[in-house]
Formats: C-alpha cells, sequence, structure tokens
C-alpha cells in the first residue's frame, strides 16, 4: 500500500467509501503488503482511502488478485479524523457473504465423475482387500492386467465402495490413454470444483488441479487414472533433473499427492512398468488376474438370459475366454441382443477377439522373483498362433518353422521386452596373452586375416563391454559399473558409482571394479595383438575445437594402470600405487584436455575410473575403426552416443563424450559418421548434437593409414624421402594448400597436382574440402551480376565435350613409384568385399581372380551362374582392347598365349616373365575390367539387379532388371563382408532341368529365373565351419556347372530353413531336395527373413543350433560346397 496526501476519508461517519484513481504506480513506490483470504478482503479494503491500478508486472501464469491503494498518512491526519472504525452492518453482511463463499466447497455436495458402476460386479474380494491395505501405507495404489481382465470395474467398484463408508468424498475418473484425454478429465474436474478461472484458455489444468485437491484439508477423494499403459507420456527418460515446465510435460508429476492421507490415486494399467514407477519403494503392483472359475461362470449366467443358457456350452466357452470379463460381457451382450442364437453358436468365434499378442506382452513382465514369466504369452499363442503370426509379427512363422515350440517364443519374446536393450549372455573361456609394449607386426601397420577379424571383434565386445561394463549375468551388482539408456536406448550413460557417500567400503568397491575392467581392456588388446591386428598402441578419434584430430595411445600407459590397481587391491604400498596409477591414466587423457585432480579430494580414483572407460570405448571403436554406431552383439539397440562419467552420478568436472559426426571430404571414403570423444562438464554441454556440422581430420599419414587402411604412398624416384599422395580407400590422399598444410581425399584417380607438391610421411596432415571460405571478403552479388551479364547462359544445356576415362598412367610411367604396402586390416563395419578387393593395388588384385565372384547370365535363357573372375575376365578382354592398343593386345595372344594362360595356367608367374611395360598394360586391363563391372550386382537398395553388356567400342552400357517375382533370388548375391558380384551378359545358352533354349526367340525377358551355384556352411559372422555331417552324393545340373566341381562335398538338410546374412538384411531359404529319379540338384527357395535385427542377435547369443544354421556362397577352393539352384517360389517355363 502507498501512502495518499489525499483526505482518506471525504465522509466521515458514514458508510464507506473509496476513491478510485486511474494511476500505476510502480512496485518500490508500496510500502506495506497484506496477503489475506477472502473474507477478510473487505477488511483490508476498508483501511484504503483510494484504488489503483493493478500493477503492470502481473502476468499469466500469476493467478493471484492484486488490490492496490493508498492509506493516510500523517499528512493527511488531522484531529477529529476517524482512522480505525468498527464496519457497519451492511459491511458485516458482505464480510459475512465472503467467508461463505470461502468454505463453500466443504459445504457443497461431494462430486462423482466415475462412470457407472458394474450392478454384476463379482469377486475379486481378495484384490479389493489388497488395495484397503496398501492404502494404509501409501496414497497410491497401481492395478496391473491385460486389457479386458477387469482392472477398470476393480477400481470403479473399491471407489464406490470408498463413497459407501466416507458419503462426503469425491470420486474422480480420469482417462489416462492419451495427453489430450487427460486434460479434457482434468478440464471437468476443475469446473466441478469451481477453480476459478478454469474456463481461460491460458488456465493450467495439470498444475492447478492436484494443487486445489491437496490445499483442501478437510475434503476426502479419491481418483482413478485409467488405462494408463504408455509410459512415455507419464515419466522422461533418465536423463537428468527437469524443470518445471519440462516436468509438466509428464502425467506422473500432474497427479495430486493426497497430502495427510485425505486422497488416494488408483492407476489402472497394462504396463508392468509403469505400474511400479508410479509407487513409492515400500509397494508393489496389484496383479489382475483371471476372474476364478466360479466367479466368471456367475458373470456369464448374468449376462445371457435364461432361455439361452446351457451349462455345457458354457463351461466349454469360459474355458475358450480364459475367465476374461471383457470377452465374456461381450459374449453376453451379443446373445443377449439376439445377435447369436445360443451360447453354443459362440464356440471357436471368441478365442482370439479379445486379446492380441501386445496386450499379452505389456502385462506379464515378470513372474514372483521379478523374472519373464512365459506361462500367459505360451496359451496365448497355443491357441492364437495363426492369428497373431500376421502383420507385425508375420515374422513368428519363421521361428515356428525352425522348429521352436511357444514356450521358446514366449520366453524369447519376454526376454526382449524386459532386458531390453540388454541382451545377456555368459562370458566365454579364452586365452589370454600379455600385452607387448614394444611391438610391431611383421609389414606393419596390421596384417590382413579376414577369418580372425570377426571372431576377434566379437571378443573384443565382451571384454571391452559399454565404457567396461557387460551383462554377464543377470545379476547387476556383479557387473562392473551401471550403464543409464536413453532416446529410445540409443544413448548410454555409463558410472562406477556405487554409493553417493565417500566412504571406504565405496572406495575399495570402486578399486575392484576398476581393476576387473583394466584386466578385461588388457586381454583385449593382448588378443588383438595375438591376432597380429594391432601394434603396441592404437588410434582415438578426439574432437578438438572445430576439427578432429586422430591421436594414439600407448598400451603400456594401461598396463601401468592395471599393475598398480592391482598393488592396491594387494595393499602394497596403496598411496604411491594410487599415484602412479593416477599418473598413468593422466597420459592416457591429457589428449583430451582433462586435467589431472592434484587438488581435489576423493577425486584420484574417479581419474582412474573414467580412464578405464575411456580405454574401453575408445578401443572399441579402433577395432571397427571409429566408422558407424556402437553396436556390441549383447546390446540390441546400437549406440550413437555415451557420455562416460568415471565414478560420477551425475556429470561433474569430468565427463567424457563420445558420439558419431560427420566428416568432411573424408565421409565420402567412410561412407558412415565417425565415433568421436570429447570433454564435457554438464549434461546439458553433454547432450548437444554435432550434427550438422563436418570436421576436417589432422592426422599423419601412418595413423590415417592404420585406421582406415589398406593403402600405399606415392612417391617420385628422384626424392623417395617425400611422397606426393597417399592411396587409400579407392582414392588419394594429396596436398592442395602448402601453406597451410590442408590435404583433401578425392575418389578415383591420381590428381595432377599431387606431381607438384610433395610431403613429409610424418607431416600432420588436415584433410578437409578443397574450398576454404575467406569470411573477410565482401562483395555487392547485385553490383557484380550486373557485370557479369553477357557471361549468363541458360542452365541445362552444355558444349559436347569427351572426357578421359583411362586410370592415370603416371603411376608406372616412369615419374612415380607405389611405396610400401600397408596390409592393414580393413576395420571399417560395412565395407563390402567388392569395395575391399578394389582398394588394392595391381599386382594384389591376381589372386583374387580364383575366386567365383563373376556372374554370367545367359542372355537366351536368363539363367544365372557363378564363374571364377579369371573365366569373365578372359571373356571380356577383347571388348576392352582399345584400338590404340591392338598391337599390344596382339603380341600377348600370339607371342604370350594370354587367353590360354587366364583360362588355365599360373597367372602370376607368367606375368612375372613380360617386360614391365606389357606387365602394366595387362594389371591395368584387369582392372579397368573390374572397374567398369563393380557397379553390377544389386545394386544397393536391393530393387535391381545390374548386368554389365560390354561390346567393342561399348563397354558402359548394361541390363537392368527388377528385384521381384522370380528375380528375388538375387538377394542372395548382394554385395556383402563375404559376398561380392560381378555379373555380365554371355551369349553362351545356360539351361537347367527347368529352363531350355528359347529357340529364335531372342528378345531379352528382363528377368532371371534362377541361380546356379555352391553353398557353404558359415558361422555366425560369415566365418567358415566344419561339416558335421558325412559327404553325400550331389547329382549335377544337367547342362550348367560351376567353374569349380567342389570335391568334397557337404549336405543341405531336406526341407529345413537356413539363413543368409547380407549388410543390412537377412534372407531365409528353405531346402527343396529332389528325389533320385529327378536327376536334379538341390534347390534353395528364397525368401526375406523379417525377425527384428535385435531378436536376431538375442537368438545367435543363446547359440541355438536352429539358428546357426548359416550358409553362404563358397569362398575358396578347399570349402565344403553342394551344388544348388537357387530361385523364389515356383519355375514359370
Amino acid at each position: 500500500m502507498a501512502g495518499s496526501s489525499e483526505s482518506p476519508l471525504a465522509d466521515k461517519g458514514s458508510s464507506f467509501t473509496i476513491a478510485q484513481r486511474r494511476v500505476n504506480f510502480k512496485c518500490p513506490d508500496y510500502n506495506v503488503g497484506w496477503i489475506c483470504a477472502l473474507p477478510k478482503l473487505l477488511a483490508a479494503r476498508v483501511l484504503l482511502d483510494e484504488e489503483h491500478e493493478p500493477p503492470s508486472y502481473n502476468t499469466r501464469y500469476d493467478r493471484n488478485t492484486y488490490i492496490c491503494g493508498g492509506v493516510p498518512t500523517s499528512e493527511d491526519i488531522y484531529l477529529g479524523d476517524v482512522v480505525v472504525r468498527r464496519p457497519e452492518e451492511r459491511e458485516l453482511r458482505e464480510l459475512s457473504k465472503m467467508a461463505w463463499a470461502e468454505n463453500n466447497l466443504m459445504q457443497s455436495a461431494p462430486i462423482s465423475t466415475l462412470p457407472r458402476i458394474d450392478p454384476d460386479f463379482v469377486g475379486r474380494d481378495d484384490i479389493l482387500q489388497q488395495m484397503d491395505e496398501q492404502f494404509t501405507k501409501s496414497n497410491f495404489v497401481s492395478l496391473v492386467g491385460l486389457g479386458g481382465i477387469g482392472k477398470t470395474a476393480i477400481a470403479v467398484q473399491y471407489s464406490h465402495n470408498y463413497h459407501q463408508r466416507i458419503p462426503e468424498s469425491h470420486t474422480f475418473w480420469v482417462n489416462g490413454s492419451t495427453r489430450q484425454n487427460f486434460d479434457n478429465a482434468y478440464r471437468r474436474i476443475a469446473k466441478e470444483l469451481k477453480i476459478p478461472e478454469c474456463d481461460d484458455p491460458l488456465f493450467e489444468h495439470r498444475k492447478e488441479v492436484p494443487r486445489e485437491l491437496d490445499r483442501d484439508k478437510t475434503r476426502p477423494w479419491i481418483m482413478i487414472i485409467d488405462d494408463a499403459d504408455d509410459y512415455g507420456i507419464y515419466f522422461p527418460p533418465p536423463d537428468g533433473a527437469l524443470g518445471e515446465t519440462e516436468q509438466s510435460e509428464y502425467l506422473a508429476y500432474c497427479l495430486p499427492a493426497g497430502a495427510e492421507n485425505r486422497g488416494r490415486v488408483i492407476v489402472t494399467t497394462r504396463n508392468a512398468k509403469l505400474g511400479q514407477a508410479i509407487l513409492d519403494s515400500s509397494s508393489t503392483p496389484i496383479q489382475v488376474p483371471e476372474l476364478a472359475s466360479a466367479d466368471a461362470r456367475i458373470l456369464l449366467r448374468s449376462r445371457v438370459p435364461t432361455e439361452k443358457w446351457e451349462d455345457e456350452a458354457a463351461d466349454m466357452l469360459l474355458k475358450e475366454l480364459d475367465d476374461i470379463p471383457l470377452a465374456i460381457t461381450l459374449v453376453g451382450a451379443l446373445v443377449k441382443h439376439n445377435k447369436l442364437t445360443s451360447l453354443k453358436s459362440c464356440l471357436g468365434k471368441f478365442c482370439q477377439m479379445h486379446l492380441n499378442v501386445q496386450d499379452v506382452l505389456s502385462y506379464e513382465h515378470y513372474d514372483a522373483r521379478g523374472q519373464a514369466a512365459p506361462r500367459l504369452v505360451q496359451r496365448f499363442l497355443t491357441k492364437n498362433f495363426v492369428s497373431t503370426a500376421t502383420s507385425d509379427y508375420a515374422w513368428l512363422q519363421e521361428l515356428d518353422e525352425a522348429g521352436y515350440s511357444s514356450h521358446e517364443i514366449a520366453e524369447l519374446l519376454l526376454e526382449d521386452i524386459s532386458d531390453s536393450p540388454w541382451i545377456y549372455f555368459t562370458p566365454r573361456m579364452h586365452a589370454r596373452y600379455p600385452i607387448q609394449t614394444i611391438f610391431h607386426v611383421p609389414g606393419c601397420a596390421h596384417q590382413n586375416s579376414s577369418n580372425k577379424q570377426p571372431q576377434t571383434l566379437l571378443l573384443v565386445e565382451e571384454l571391452c563391454g559399454i565404457g567396461g561394463v557387460v551383462p554377464s549375468s543377470r545379476d547387476m551388482s556383479t557387473w562392473h559399473g551401471t550403464v543409464t539408456f536413453m532416446e529410445q536406448s540409443s544413448v548410454s550413460v555409463v558410472t562406477y558409482a556405487t554409493d553417493p557417500a565417500v566412504t571406504q567400503q565405496s572406495r575399495n568397491d570402486l578399486v575392484v571394479r576398476i581393476s576387473n575392467v583394466l584386466a578385461n581392456f588388457c586381454a583385449a588388446a593382448a588378443a588383438v595383438q595375438s591376432a597380429e591386428l594391432c601394434c603396441d598402441s592404437f588410434t582415438v578419434l578426439l574432437r578438438i575445437q572445430n576439427h578432429l584430430e586422430l591421436r594414439r595411445v600407448k598400451l603400456r600407459h594401461a598396463l601401468t594402470m592395471a599393475s598398480n590397481i592391482n598393488f592396491v587391491l594387494q595393499g602394497n604400498n596403496t598411496e604411491a600405487a594410487v599415484q602412479q596409477c593416477v599418473q598413468a591414466a593422466e597420459y592416457i587423457l591429457q589428449e583430451l584436455g582433462v586435467s589431472n585432480p592434484k587438488t581435489a579430494s576423493n577425486l584420484d580414483l574417479h581419474y582412474c575410473a573414467l580412464a578405464a572407460q575411456f580405454l574401453c570405448s575408445a578401443f572399441l571403436s579402433y577395432v571397427q575403426a571409429h566408422v558407424g554406431s556402437i553396436n556390441p552383439f549383447f546390446l540390441n539397440k546400437p549406440q550413437r552416443k555415451m557420455i562416460l562419467l568415471g565414478n560420477q552420478l551425475v556429470p561433474g568436472e569430468f565427463s567424457i563424450n563420445a558420439e558419431l559426426v560427420e566428416l568432411t571430404c573424408l565421409a565420402e571414403m567412410t561412407q558412415q559418421l565417425v565415433f568421436a570423444f570429447s570433454i564435457g562438464t554438464s549434461y546439458q554441454e553433454l547432450r548437444l548434437e554435432s550434427r550438422g556440422s563436418q570436421y576436417d581430420v589432422l592426422t599423419n599419414a601412418e595413423d590415417l593409414l592404420d585406421t582406415w587402411g589398406p593403402g600405399y604412398f606415392i612417391y617420385s624416384k628422384e626424392n623417395p624421402n617425400k611422397i606426393h599422395a597417399v592411396a587409400i580407400g579407392g582414392g588419394f590422399v594429396s596436398l592442395i594448400d602448402s601453406k597451410t598444410l590442408r590435404f583433401h581425399w578425392a575418389k578415383g584417380k591420381l590428381p595432377v597436382s599431387a606431381s607438384r607438391a610433395a610431403f613429409d610421411p610424418y607431416t600432420k596432415m588436415r584433410i578437409g574440402t578443397a574450398v576454404s571460405i575467406n569470411e573477410e571478403c565482401c562483395i555487392d552479388e547485385a553490383v557484380y551480376r550486373e557485370s557479369s551479364f553477357c557471361a549468363l547462359k541458360p542452365l541445362g544445356t552444355r558444349e559436347v565435350f569427351w572426357e578421359a576415362q583411362e586410370r592415370q598412367a603416371g603411376l608406372q610411367g616412369g615419374q612415380y613409384l607405389i611405396g610400401t604396402y600397408s596390409q592393414t586390416w580393413k576395420k571399417i563395419p560395412g565395407t563390402t568385399l567388392k569395395q575391399c578387393t578394389l582398394q588394392q593395388s595391381d599386382w594384389r588384385l591376381i589372386p583374387f581372380l580364383e575366386q567365383s565372384w563373376g556372374l554370367q547370365v545367359s542372355f537366351c535363357t536368363s539363367v544365372a551362374r557363378r564363374v571364377s573372375l579369371r573365366e569373365l575376365v578372359t571373356d571380356l578382354f577383347p571388348m576392352f582392347v582399345s584400338p590404340l592398343e591392338e598391337g599390344t593386345w596382339q603380341e600377348l595372344v600370339t607371342s604370350h598365349n594370354i587367353m590360354k594362360v587366364f583360362t588355365e595356367g599360373n597367372i602370376f608367374a607368367w606375368l612375372l616373365t613380360l617386360s614391365s611395360s606389357l606387365q602394366f598394360y595387362v594389371l591395368k586391363l584387369v582392372r579397368t575390367i573390374l572397374e567398369q563391372l563393380q557397379h553390377t550386382g544389386l545394386d544397393r537398395r536391393n530393387a535391381t539387379l545390374v548386368i554389365a553388356w560390354p561390346q567393342e567400342g561399348d563397354i558402359e552400357r548394361g541390363l537392368e532388371i527388377p528385384c521381384r517375382a522370380e528375380t528375388c533370388w538375387a538377394q542372395v548375391i548382394a554385395d556383402a563382408e563375404d559376398c561380392a558380384t560381378f555379373a555380365y551378359v554371355t551369349s553362351r545358352c545356360l539351361e537347367t532341368n527347368h529352363v531350355k533354349c528359347r529357340g529364335n526367340l531372342r528378345a531379352w525377358q528382363n528377368m532371371s529365373k534362377m541361380l546356379v551355384t555352391e553353398m557353404s556352411p558359415s558361422g555366425p559372422e560369415g566365418q567358415p565351419l566344419l561339416a558335421t555331417n558325412s559327404a553325400t552324393t550331389i547329382l549335377p545340373a544337367a547342362t550348367v556347372s560351376t567353374a569349380a566341381n567342389a570335391t568334397n562335398r557337404w549336405e543341405l538338410e531336406d526341407q529345413k530353413t537356413y539363413y543368409i546374412k547380407k549388410l543390412d538384411s537377412l534372407l531365409r531359404v528353405k531346402v527343396e531336395r529332389p528325389s533320385l529319379a529327378n536327376n536334379d540338384v538341390t534347390h534353395l527357395v528364397v525368401a526375406t527373413s523379417k525377425i527384428p535385427q535385435g531378436l536376431w542377435k538375442r537368438l545367435l547369443l543363446k547359440g541355438e543350433e536352429r539358428m546357426n544354421r548359416r550358409i553362404r556362397e563358397k569362398q575358396a577352393k578347399g570349402d565344403r560346397a553342394e551344388l544348388v539352384v537357387v530361385r523364389a517360389g515356383l519355375i514359370g517355363v
């Protein structure tokens, strides 16, 4: 209230009147404030001699009522003035009316928004009693059960009983299925409670309704939140504290608390996770089972007219309906209203209508021990399998065909729900090797070993886990840390914290965890070394300001940490050992810019924990070339981001962020985002996304080849100490700006500019875009456009021009030499066998010619068959000889028998007999053929089979066959880590028992009916397996055979389903073995597997023999294999 210089009471002794002044004082102008209830408002206003406009700071979020004004001051009061007086009778009546209005809520009739109570409600006495008992401990009860099981009816019945015991109580019902339904129910409740301004569009129902109910100190109430099944609208992901505005988005924060035990909240849900989360730690959800058989019979009897009742049919029907109340009620209604003539006519019609598999799965998550309980799911699948195995669950049919029982399928489905994203496994026994701190593989950086790669990667995943945490059992207390998942389980937060309080016991527990993690890391690093896939260090990709940098981490620092942490465990010179461990951790983390907390107490072990998490995460990223998300076999969701907290529960002074980021020019080489590490200090900072930004890479040539090789150096004869380019990933890295040492990677041939620029192999190269932006340059676009008017031409037209297509010949023409070849382990995930092959040097392509990667497609019959690359190259040599090279070619044909050598001779030995110019010509010709055909086979969208049809003078055109109908078999030849395809049309007439020559009908059919190839057994990651069954005699195809007939046969089992793994899909093939009388080979009928990837990984990890029926096309001459015809469905002749 502000002071006033005007007379306070003009008419003394009479009923008061207050002068109104349209003035706006500011907040500091008022000296006194009175916060009062409505009945006291009139008394407060009596003291004012004038009233002002409300304050200008009032906002739409402020629901208080402000009355501002002035009171008499010492300057206004004169002798005889009445300053304080007794209110008159009329004023007292007004005060009394306001007091009644305040208490009107308590004096009004009780409010109810409940749906109609079921007059035929039966049974459930045990659940009603459990609810009474739980309400003595808590104000919340959750009822969890299947849809239609009777949760809502129980909640309504309990509320009705409660109101009968306490007649003055309010009873509310809220539809909690969606946010909109929830808000609509709250708006109705607000109107019933007569909350001021509840009709205002800006009224915040979610805040005001629970606030009003909790503010009432005397009126009891009960509220039902019905159908609260969607966890995501009630609770946020576990990603830190929420602000008040964010909290209101999640409905669990918008429920009344039931203060002083005056209110009760009942939540009905099919989601067991939500049912538990809504309660406090002292309570558990109440499971609602089916009705007792006697009660179910009583309910059905009450719904069915007497004249239509049949005892025997009723018993059979109740068994069919699983005693579920909603189904019973529906049947009763249909019979009562003559939609069905009798109970007997209902049999067989309702066993599937009242439930779906999602209802069952969302309900029965846990048994009494907290583990997945498959009983109900198994029973449901047994009864309803045909109707369930459709649409989104059509892949269940695959499991059934593979021999899985309904119990096994139920266990799998429930595990996927209750365990996700974890896939628990039992660790295997592995040979342990010591880390070698001074170690280099012969021919460094690494040895190429395609068979070692998958097993080694699996071992690294098992030992390194997610920041060192591995789901080695269902007992999470035995794990080395805790992982919290966010954003649909695509982001993981890792901590080793065991107790928020820093105690000696918590320090001991942390030491044990760090020791175990470091031991596993050292075992993983030593295993990679023993496989000759790593030297004495590894690279890590760090994000530093606006670029990425490849840095090297020495393994000896990890070994030092592991040794000293073991000294701490043994109690030997503990303080010194901890300091040694911290010092080694500092060497590891210094590249990230994490400082050593020398002055901070209790942070020494946290620093070591952070280093251990970083080692595991960075090494796991290294073995996949830092490309793509982290996707270990024990998670069903790939991780695009990781947050490492060390021993913290929330981000603090030291935290590490690792996430997918995009490169500049190198992105075309990696074909995916890369995993980079950086320092972060808060959730807000750690949650920042780098999407949209592109990063250059700062590195030297050695680390570049180690990470993304294989590759080699290009250097000149005159100066072998300098290199002109680095060949890597199907392109070249060359210097484009010697002043700033900026480099650029470009696909294809060596750029001409490389001849003019040379650099030291150990130079730090910044590899990025070839164009930079000068931010200081300013131009007037309109002025420059006007001055360039004469140079503007219509877009979409250009002059005809020719462009040279041949490969850069300077490499062997005397100018340049190829440096030491880095035969690096190709770590980039998703890289196909074809890509790896074409990145080899010319000489290293020769051994690959023995592989059966060629695909001949007959123009006459459309039959396809696998042939060796040797045969493919021999067929296509004449088409690729340039007229300018005719003399050289004729020399090779007549004097050196090139066609005979490539058909059956030793190509490598033959090449050594040629002159260097002829060697270069043959190698160039082979590469030209393979590179021209590199885009043949199945395209990346798996939509088209591309086939080259080169002819003399026209080597660039071919055919495209849609991969559908009969040509669906082409999915088998899709490029993958263990499959490559170079396809071309042949004039040979390839026949089988089912497809014959078409005679004079030579029009192209634009389809291919089948593939003739050889299949071998394969392990989960593509490695070959030894056959366990005896060799059998396989009938040869009628006319077609592969390039090399298998002498060591392996047998596919008739009518069994096998699987073929591709980059992003899983194919299933069913074996159809012919009878001996048919004189045919085994057929494989192809279909795409619909099993979700996460479930597939779960099945493989179980080691099930049925899911390990993996096959692939034959890889090498010595592989056990069987000749087969691959087709899609029935063959149309």
